[in-house]
C-alpha cells in the first residue's frame, strides 16, 4: 500500500474515531441524568429505589427516570452503531487499497513486459533493415556482373551473325561511293550508281537491325531470367530473417507472459493474506474502541 492510501485510511478512520468521541462526550456529560440523593422537584429516599419506575419529573413532559434512562440508553447504542459503521467504513476502505495496490503492481508488470517485447520487436526491426542492405547490395553487385557476361556473351555469339553479308555490303558501298564520286562520267551513269549505292545500303540497314533486335531479345530473355532469380533470392533471405525473428519474439512473448501469470498469482496471495491480516488488525482495534467508550 503507497503512502497516500495509508493517509486516506487514517483519515478516515480517524474521523470515525472523533465522532465517536464526541457522541460518547454528549452522552455522558450532556445527556445522562446527574446522580444525587436530594432533587428539587421532588424527595427520594434511596431504600425506595426499587419503584424508581413510578417516579416522574415534574415539567419534563411527564417521563420516568425509567424512560428517560431507557432514551439515554437508546441513544447510546445507536451512537455506538453509527461509529461501528463509520469505522467499518473505513475498515472497507484499508482494504480497498491494499486490493488496489495489488493490481496496480500487476499493472505496472505488464506494461513493463509490453515495453520490453515492444524493444524487442524495435531492435529486431532494425536489424532486419541492416541484413536486408547488406544483402541487397551483395545481390545487386553479383546482378550487375551477370548481366554484363551476359552481354558480352550475346554479343559474341552475334559477332558472326550475317557477317559475310554485312561485309560485303560495307565493301559494295564503298564501291559505289566511289563510282558516284568518280566513276561516273555523266549524270545518268551517276543516277544508275546512285540507286545502286541506296539499294545496298537499304540491304545493310535491314541486316543490322534484324541483328539488333536478335541481339536485344536474347539479352531481355536471359536477363529477365536473373532479375526473377535476384527476386526470389531477396525474398527467401527476407522471409527467413522475418522467421527467425518472430520465432524469438514469440519464445520470449511466452516467458514473460508465463513469469506475469506467476507473479499475478503470487501477489493475489499475498493480498489475500494483507487483507486477511488488515481486517483482523482492524476488527481488533474497532472492538477496544467501542469498548471503551461505550
Amino acid at each position: 500500500m503507497d503512502n497516500s492510501g495509508h493517509h486516506l485510511v487514517a483519515i478516515k478512520f480517524l474521523t470515525s474515531i472523533i465522532m465517536g468521541l464526541a457522541f460518547a462526550f454528549l452522552l455522558v456529560f450532556v445527556f445522562t441524568p446527574e446522580k444525587r440523593d436530594f432533587y428539587p422537584a421532588y424527595e427520594l429516599e434511596k431504600s425506595e429505589l426499587s419503584s424508581i419506575e413510578n417516579i416522574t419529573i415534574i415539567g419534563s413532559g411527564e417521563l420516568s427516570i425509567r424512560e428517560k434512562l431507557q432514551q439515554s440508553q437508546e441513544f447510546k447504542s445507536e451512537v455506538r452503531n453509527r461509529s461501528a459503521s463509520l469505522m467499518e467504513e473505513a475498515k472497507a476502505a484499508s482494504l480497498a487499497v491494499i486490493t488496489a495496490d495489488s493490481m496496480y503492481r500487476v499493472d505496472g508488470l505488464r506494461d513493463s513486459i509490453m515495453s520490453e517485447l515492444e524493444n524487442l520487436k524495435n531492435s529486431l526491426n532494425s536489424e532486419e533493415e541492416e541484413l536486408l542492405a547488406e544483402k541487397r547490395s551483395e545481390l545487386e553487385a553479383d546482378l550487375s556482373r551477370k548481366l554484363q557476361q551476359i552481354r558480352r556473351e550475346i554479343k559474341e555469339k552475334y559477332a558472326d551473325y550475317s557477317q559475310k553479308e554485312i561485309r560485303d555490303n560495307y565493301l559494295k558501298i564503298l564501291n559505289l561511293h566511289t563510282a558516284v564520286e568518280v566513276v561516273a562520267e555523266n549524270a545518268e551513269e551517276r543516277k544508275k550508281y546512285q540507286e545502286e549505292l541506296d539499294q545496298v545500303k537499304a540491304e545493310q540497314k535491314e541486316l543490322l537491325a534484324e541483328k539488333e533486335q536478335q541481339e536485344n531479345m536474347d539479352i531481355a530473355s536471359r536477363t529477365q531470367k536473373v532479375i526473377i532469380e535476384f527476386n526470389r533470392e531477396f525474398s527467401d533471405y527476407r522471409q527467413e530473417i522475418r522467421s527467425e525473428h518472430q520465432a524469438v519474439i514469440s519464445a520470449k512473448e511466452e516467458e514473460l507472459l508465463a513469469e506475469l501469470d506467476k507473479i499475478r498469482e503470487e501477489t493475489k496471495n499475498e493480498m489475500l493474506k494483507s487483507r486477511e491480516a488488515e481486517a483482523k488488525k482492524i476488527d481488533i482495534k474497532i472492538l477496544e474502541i467501542l469498548n471503551k467508550y461505550y
